[in-house]
């Protein structure tokens, strides 16, 4: 599966500073890199402070995508529409994280 996130400014690795430069990287990358980026944001003992500062925008400024296309991921990882498996989804994304938050127990997988 390939994600797709509108990202349409691709690294300029001439004219970016470091921390800018591996924050655009993890966006190009998809959602673990965010993750990862994110997590490391707050990890201040183990990166430079400049690192953090610019992964802490991963926290709030991370690239977003289409709802079609989450509603394809999810069929396709968990077997079943969206309806099937959630009494409520928000169509617009907040964040990248999708958690589980309601299903309707309609497959005992998911109970």
């Amino acid at each position: 599966m390939t994600y797709k996130f509108n990202n349409k400014d691709k690294v300029d690795r001439l004219n970016t500073s470091g921390p800018v430069r591996v924050r655009k990287i993890f966006e190009e990358l998809g959602p673990t890199y965010i993750k990862l980026g994110q997590l490391l944001s707050m990890r201040h003992d183990l990166i430079p402070l400049e690192y953090a500062a610019e992964f802490a925008k991963l926290q709030d400024e991370a690239p977003s995508f289409e709802f079609e296309e989450v509603e394809l991921i999810i069929r396709e990882e968990l077997g079943h529409p969206i309806e099937e498996l959630y009494e409520c989804f928000e169509k617009k994304t907040t964040c990248l994280c999708i958690y589980w938050a309601g299903a309707q127990g309609k497959d005992k997988r998911w109970r």
